[in-house]
């Protein structure tokens, strides 16, 4: 049994393929765990279902509701941090949800350097190294942030297999960017509580970096919420504080005039990041191999997130805000979007409470 023709064919054998079909934890801190399959996975992108499909394997088998998820990169809320050389470095993520026998959620560093003659990595050129940990030093973790600031990556929030139900604060790790190795940092204060799907920037001024938006989870509930304030947390001290309260939270939607457009995040973003006066941070990657995380714009004091909905972008609003304020700039966002792409695009919300063009 053959992959089909457009898929890329293994460079190496079935016992290979067998050796290294599995997920793993690495036995020590950092471990380099590189190996021909797992290579060959990270340069293509390939699912578990195609690559057993063309070594002829069956579902992976469950044992004691213990699945044998077979390792692949095809992952989402992982993270991907860009460096000033070029590099390009990948936390976690994971692939699928529980239902499906390849369910898993990782926990190794991927690291991809420039091919020669390249300034920046690509996932199919240059050379790839991978590092794996023991559970207990580094746990597997998805849609959490990952902000380099000087020698290290600092790995924030996040899921992993159900340890929200204990109602711990907010976990944070660092990666050395020389050896790899992972560490806990302990931190104190007022913390924004266990988030995931959040955005981070560094603040260098203060030496911290400054988490918004994303979920939080509710211990006493059993439930997520949304997380609508700001917190810092410093690099120095490791003490979190709250920079702002909730404020206000209202959730738009804007259009192009029909159905379909073509890359709408690319195209809102390079519009909206020339706004005068805008703060734009495209932040801390947690998307998919094609479909990277939502940018956040601070403009006027108002955080604005943007997602892509296929056929329009969602704009999350928060901080502390008038109608008429809100208005405004809504407005004004509109207008520099009907003047970057040649469109005349349509704000709406669910009530029109606001007055909004339609």
């Amino acid at each position: 049994m053959t992959l089909p023709e457009q898929d890329p064919v293994p460079p190496y054998e079935r016992s290979v393929f067998g050796r290294y079909r599995s997920r793993a934890f690495g036995a020590f801190n950092a471990q380099n765990m590189w190996n021909p399959h797992w290579d060959f996975m990270v340069r293509t992108g390939l699912t578990p279902y195609r690559i057993r499909r063309h070594f002829g394997c069956d579902s992976p088998l469950t044992d004691g509701g213990l699945t044998d998820a077979y390792w692949c990169f095809d992952r989402f809320g992982s993270s991907r941090t860009v460096f000033p050389d070029g590099r390009l470095v990948y936390i976690g993520g994971e692939h699928e949800e529980g239902y499906d026998p390849d369910f898993c959620i990782y926990n190794d560093v991927t690291i991809v350097t420039p091919a020669a003659g390249r300034d920046f990595a690509t996932l199919d050129a240059g050379k790839v190294e991978i590092r794996g940990y023991p559970e207990s030093c580094f746990p597997p973790v998805g849609f959490h942030s990952a902000t380099h600031v000087g020698s290290y990556i600092y790995v924030i929030g996040g899921h992993g297999y159900g340890e929200m139900s204990g109602g711990y604060g907010t976990p944070v790790f660092r990666i050395h960017t020389a050896t790899w190795i992972a560490e806990r940092v302990v931190t104190s204060g007022d913390m924004p509580g266990w988030i995931t799907s959040h955005h981070a920037s560094v603040d260098a001024a203060n030496n911290s970096i400054l988490i918004h938006g994303g979920r939080r989870w509710v211990a006493a509930e059993g439930r997520m919420e949304d997380q609508r304030g700001c917190y810092a947390l410093s690099l120095a001290t490791g003490h979190w504080h709250c920079v702002r309260s909730p404020g206000r939270y209202v959730r738009f939607f804007v259009r192009p005039p029909y159905e379909h457009c073509d890359d709408l995040l690319a195209a809102a973003s390079s519009a909206l990041s020339h706004m005068e006066g805008v703060k734009y941070s495209p932040g801390a990657w947690t998307g998919t191999r094609s479909e990277p995380s939502s940018p956040v714009l601070e403009i006027r004091d108002v955080f604005i997130t943007v997602t892509d909905q296929v056929d329009r972008l969602q704009l999350d609003c928060l901080g502390d805000f008038t109608d008429q304020q809100l208005r405004e700039l809504l407005i004004d966002i509109c207008n520099r979007l009907d003047a970057t792409t040649g469109l005349c695009w349509i704000l709406e919300d669910d009530t029109d409470r606001y007055g909004l063009r339609s």
